[in-house]
């Protein structure tokens, strides 16, 4: 992974670097199938049927060009797809209150009331000799449906989106600084903190990036930093 961020970096520098040679920069950055081919395979998640063909139609340099300004890059197709994961748009307050803790608030339920009485209806079996797996509720289904989301969307926006270079970026950056979706609560926080903490930042300024995920909720519950307090 680092390796692949080292290569992605020293092609973003040859267009900065090029860039700044006017109109004989689409002559240095070669436009050819392989070299673009090549650069496809480093600055996104790999060449798409007739991505080659675009790309040389626009030529290289242009298309690195475009890919350092994401929001100029009009992205309806991926956005009409992510519409329908209902999740995603939400604030962390909205998913605790309406997913998570109430899926939190049944498990608790079940734990002081005991093992059912009836089994046929509450659980189903498992494999043979082992215990029976308690049925998939419509409220767990909800708090399970926030991991589902944020990870069906990772894989659309690695396909469909047309900003591929920010969507790789997002991803180097989200996995350097890792949370844990199954740790408590932390999955509520988990698409708010890319929103906030990764996202702005994967093409700008380090520093402000490692300050927005050192303050959020999900960093700070995933490194247990909840717990420290000092003394009065």
């Amino acid at each position: 992974m680092f390796i692949r961020f080292l290569a992605v970096g020293s092609l973003i520098v040859l267009a900065a670097a090029t860039g700044s040679l006017g109109a004989d920069a689409s002559r240095t950055v070669p436009s050819d199938g392989r070299a673009v081919a090549h650069a496809l395979n480093r600055l996104t998640f790999g060449p798409r049927p007739g991505d080659v063909a675009r790309v040389q139609a626009v030529g290289l340099q242009s298309w690195i060009e475009q890919q350092l300004s994401p929001s100029r890059i009009s992205d309806t197709s991926l956005e009409a797809r992510l519409a329908r994961l209902t999740t995603l748009g939400l604030d962390s307050k909205t998913l605790a209150r309406e997913f998570h803790v109430p899926a939190q608030m049944e498990r608790r339920r079940r734990q002081a009331a005991g093992p059912p009485m009836n089994t046929d209806e509450t659980q189903t079996q498992g494999p043979q000799g082992s215990s029976p797996k308690p049925q998939v509720t419509e409220t767990s289904r909800k708090d399970r449906q926030i991991v589902t989301d944020l990870a069906e969307a990772k894989l659309l926006r690695a396909v469909y989106s047309e900003r591929q270079l920010e969507e790789v970026l997002v991803d180097f950056w989200f996995n350097h600084f890792n949370v844990f979706a199954g740790k408590g609560p932390e999955r509520v926080w988990i698409g708010e903190y890319e929103r906030v903490a990764i996202r702005p930042y994967v093409l700008g300024n380090f520093r402000q990036m490692l300050g927005a995920v050192a303050k959020s909720e999900a960093m700070l519950f995933y490194l247990d930093n909840w717990q420290s307090a000092a003394a009065d």
